[in-house]
């Protein structure tokens, strides 16, 4: 078992509306505070004191948080080690086939998880074998895998000890999709749309009010990740619009039918804001809604597009598909079948010579086995020295 960076994955916790608020700690990152991060997962690990430490038993908790960095579009995993100090580990940040490997420090998952449809796993574990436990983490959906396919007499997940991980306490699509659940009209009033400042029909209007709300105090100006476009939260913009529309439509409604009845306005302005309110269209406000936000995609990935820094790890990483991986695949092959080819035709070569008791045909034989040899050695030292050539560049970035 290698040296163990343990790194508890805590990822953004921006509270996307006031009402929504979720009973969760996170290992503390201030790249959230500062914008530059977001917090996706966060998992609540309950640490149980054996007698060891003293007659009475004793309850602790642990945290596994996992964040994304918008700019370099990198990834971080950190986690509180399960001794008497809770020190925190980190694991990043770096891109996400690094993070998710078992490079330094050994993360398994139940199923590989993607970086473009990246979800959270219900379930984050710690290693609690007390040999050199600092170094592993394990994710699960089922609750079953960590502890049965991937605990060892090394490594404990989820079993012994007094040790257990409860479920995920924080989910970023859980808080995108209460913040479009709660998207709502409630920081305009009645009398804006009954003076005409506020135009619900007006696409303009929207889209001025969705860039605001999400762009610059959801993602603080960055661009949308792409697991975050592909994620379930996206779903049903329209409809969820569409209702937030009604809602404020009918509570203008009985605000008119209260102020009639008291007196406070006469029946001819009762009867001209009823025909304003009958006048707006809600499916529209859906419709523009659902536009804008796409627009905001839009914008945003094109103004990352023509940023001079872009993420290059589709390239050059190892994940299984990447150009990396497949030119690495060729290059493993190419060095087994090398050698083969050298001893088979070198033997052939050599065969013939010595049947045929051709000194000249000999030398030529030995001739080519040196530069086979030669070619042999190459097809090792050019992984190497690319290798060694990518060391001298940032390769999570191009220069376009």
């Amino acid at each position: 078992m290698g040296k163990k960076s343990l790194l508890l994955v805590f990822f953004l916790v921006l509270m996307l509306v006031p009402s929504n608020v979720f009973a969760y700690e996170y290992v503390p990152n201030d790249c959230v505070d500062k914008g530059t991060c977001v917090l996706l997962c966060n998992y609540n690990n309950k640490y149980e004191v054996s007698s060891n430490y003293g007659t009475t038993k004793k309850t602790e908790t642990r945290n596994i948080s996992i964040y994304y960095y918008f700019k370099s579009k990198k990834w971080e995993i950190d986690w509180q080690i399960t001794n008497a100090h809770a020190r925190t580990k980190t694991k990043g940040p770096d891109s996400f086939s690094k993070i998710f490997s078992n490079s330094g420090t050994n993360i398994y998952t139940q199923n590989k998880p993607s970086a473009s449809n990246f979800t959270c796993f219900n379930y984050g574990y710690l290693d609690f074998s007390s040999l050199n436990s600092d170094n592993e983490l394990c994710f699960d959906n089922d609750g079953k895998t960590c502890k049965n396919e991937y605990s060892n007499i090394g490594t404990s997940f989820g079993k012994g000890g007094g040790f257990k991980s409860k479920e995920k306490d924080y989910d970023f699509e859980d808080d995108l999709k209460s913040y479009f659940n709660n998207w709502n009209f409630n920081d305009i009033s009645c009398e804006q749309i009954y003076n005409g400042s506020v135009n619900l029909n007006d696409a303009n209007y929207i889209n001025n009010k969705v860039t605001t709300d999400i762009r610059n105090n959801y993602l603080h100006g960055n661009a949308i990740p792409k697991f975050m476009e592909n994620s379930s939260a996206f779903k049903n913009l329209k409809s969820k619009a569409t209702a937030s529309a009604k809602n404020k439509v009918n509570q203008c409604i009985n605000e008119v039918k209260e102020a009639e009845a008291s007196g406070s306005i006469s029946a001819e302005e009762a009867d001209r804001r009823q025909e304003l309110l009958g006048n707006i269209d809600t499916n529209a406000v859906g419709e523009n809604f659902e536009n804008a936000v796409e627009h905001i995609n839009d914008d945003i990935s094109s103004d990352a597009f023509n940023d001079p820094s872009i993420g290059c790890d589709s390239i050059f990483s190892d994940e299984e598909g990447s150009i990396g991986w497949m030119l690495n695949t060729i290059l493993n092959y190419i060095k087994i079948l090398g050698p083969v080819l050298v001893v088979l035709l070198s033997a052939i070569d050599f065969i013939k010579a010595v049947v045929g008791f051709d000194e000249k045909a000999m030398k030529e034989a030995q001739n080519k086995l040196i530069i086979r040899l030669v070619a042999a050695l190459a097809l090792f030292l050019v992984p190497t020295l690319v290798q060694l050539l990518l060391s001298f560049i940032n390769i999570n970035t191009c220069t376009l």
